[in-house]
């Protein structure tokens, strides 16, 4: 008796245990909150190199001196600060020589990037700090007048900025490989123009 009583218990507990939970069955979306997993060969999330086509863009380097084309610029936006790369990028030395015209300004750098200047200048010896505000708008004024194709002058003498932005001047001049400039760059204007301007 003991022997039966204790393989119905043996039974009943295997039965229960092994039983099904239904109680979500048939009730759609109700998946316990599990995700799908996904696999995706782009590894390189849409980032592609200097060295792709770029097929989201609608022109590839056309060999312009001093331009490339940045190949994450899928919508063809103009650098705005959002972590959007700029679809070109070149060295003005012809605003570079008006600007170094404005009194109290050195030295200058300028590289546009689609409808975008980004002016690094080095102050003379008279001018204390930073460039004051008023100074600034001549810069912008100047660069405008000058490239009727730019809408937004971003300015400063900032001593980072000023030596990262030559940099990159020297390297597009001298021909140096160019490839991940944009992002670095991008960085570079969303530290010192925080703001946008």
């Amino acid at each position: 008796m003991k022997f039966s009583i204790f393989t119905l218990g043996a039974v009943l507990l295997l039965a229960t245990g092994c039983g099904a939970n239904d109680n979500q069955q048939g009730q759609g979306g109700m998946d316990n909150n599990a995700r799908d997993v996904r696999y995706n060969a782009d590894y390189d999330r849409g980032m592609n190199d200097a060295t792709d086509n770029n097929m989201n863009n609608y022109d590839m380097n056309d060999g312009e001196p001093y331009q490339i084309n940045n190949d994450n610029d899928t919508n063809r936006d103009n650098n705005d600060n959002d972590n959007n790369n700029n679809d070109d990028m070149r060295v003005d030395q012809n605003l570079k020589g008006k600007i170094e015209k404005i009194d109290g300004v050195k030295t200058a750098h300028v590289i546009v990037t689609g409808e975008n200047a980004y002016v690094a200048t080095v102050l003379d010896n008279n001018q204390k700090g930073e460039m004051t505000d008023k100074m600034k708008e001549k810069v912008r004024n100047v660069v405008k007048k000058a490239d009727n194709n730019v809408d937004e002058v971003y300015v400063s003498s900032n001593p980072d900025f000023v030596k990262r932005v030559g940099g990159y001047v020297n390297d597009i001049q001298n021909g140096k490989p160019v490839e991940g400039i944009g992002q670095e760059f991008s960085e570079l204007v969303r530290r010192v123009f925080p703001e946008g301007r």
